[in-house]
Formats: C-alpha cells, structure tokens, sequence
C-alpha cells in the first residue's frame, strides 16, 4: 500500500494480518509477565550459509512448545534485525519493566542476528538455552554496569517516526461525550 490522496502521502507500508484456531488460554504472547523472571535464548543449527537447519528447527519448536504447555515459560519473542536487544526492549515496554543482561554475553551476542530463535521468559531453571538476563520491576536497561532508562530508549524509538505516524497524541481531559 503507497501513494498519496489529497494532502496525504502515504510512504510504502505492507500490512499482514493472521488468524488462528487455537483457544486464548494456549495463546504465548510477546510482553514480559514478571520482574525476577530469567530469560532464556533458545537457537537452532546454522548451517554454512548462515540460516538455520530444517531439522533442528523442528526440534527447537517441540522444545519450546512443551516448555509452553509445562508452564515453564511464559513469554516468548522471536528475535529479528534488532537481535536479542530488540527483542528484549520490546518485550519490557509493555508492562513498563526493566532487564539486567547477562554480564556472560558480549555486545555481539545481544545485537547478532538469532533468526530462527526464541527468547523465552522463564518461571525456573529450564536446564537449556543461554541465561540472557532477568527482567526487573526498575525501568533500566543495564549490561556491564552501564544502565539506559527505558523512557530514553522508548522516546528514541518512537519519536523516530513520529513525524508520520503520530502515536504520543494529548488525550483531552474530562469525559468524552457519548453519542
């Protein structure tokens, strides 16, 4: 979808719905549920191109999906362009937390690439995957000793398109009338 109507110019945009079956208690979604929580990556084999393995892929969903019915994890986010920081800072802003990285991970760890992978929120010790952090009820984001507060990193990341797509609009105060 482009083009431009009026005094309107609308830049490409491609708009993808989904629909399911599946009944809403089975529904994992993306937003981080508590403070305490760790967080797990879990990743396929890559093979010499880069992408991952069909195989180990299909073992990766079995993985996660009895994790899922478990109830050992609760949240799940599948990393992209952004990698796990994306994925992590996305996941916080929901329900206004924080997280601490894993002092273990290096910078290329958390921004790499991890297609074909799930950052899971954990309620215990799952004995797999890499410990990528905890989610904290502070609203930082902290690696190495260094911390960013989320409404920084939140303004930065939503002020890049606000000029286009306004989204931070002063709601009017007192009730709205009901037609």
């Amino acid at each position: 979808m482009s083009g431009s109507f009026e005094n309107l110019d609308v830049p490409p945009t491609l708009i993808s719905f989904a629909v399911t079956t599946a009944k809403t208690s089975d529904i994992i979604t993306n937003d981080f549920k508590k403070a305490g929580h760790s967080v797990i990556l879990l990743s396929p084999e890559y093979g010499s191109d880069g992408l991952p393995v069909a195989e180990s892929l299909i073992k990766l969903y079995d993985t996660v999906n009895s994790l899922f019915k478990s109830g050992c994890a609760v949240s799940a986010y599948t990393p992209g362009y952004g990698g796990i920081a994306e994925a992590v800072f996305k996941a916080c802003l929901g329900n206004g937390f924080g997280f601490e990285f894993d002092s273990a991970l290096s910078l290329k760890d958390i921004f790499g690439y991890k297609y074909g992978s799930f950052l899971l929120e954990v309620t215990e010790d799952a004995g797999i995957g890499t410990k990528v952090g905890t989610i904290t009820a502070e609203p930082f984001m902290a690696y190495a000793g260094s911390k960013v507060s989320m409404s920084k990193l939140t303004d930065l990341y939503e002020g890049k398109l606000e000029s286009v797509y306004a989204c931070n609009i002063a709601q009017p105060q007192g009730r709205i009338p009901q037609k």
